[in-house]
């Protein structure tokens, strides 16, 4: 009977320690995915931006070129 006690309660440790890295996987997993979706949503506004920039640029030359031209 004494085997069957040792048994359970180190089967119940080991169940207890599996399911608290199972947690703190989860928890890791979820933290890369909130940073992941972060990263990208920075990564888009940056590329929205540069393009922006790109653009304003290109109106800026355009409008330059025709004053040139009319002038």
């Amino acid at each position: 009977a004494r085997t069957m006690d040792e048994t359970k309660t180190k089967a119940n440790s080991i169940i207890s320690t599996a399911r608290s890295k199972a947690e703190d996987l989860l928890k890791d997993a979820e933290n890369v995915l909130k940073d992941a979706r972060s990263k990208a949503s920075q990564t888009k506004d940056n590329i929205q931006q540069k393009f922006e920039n790109i653009k304003d640029a290109a109106i800026a030359g355009k409008d330059a070129f025709r004053e040139e031209l009319e002038s």
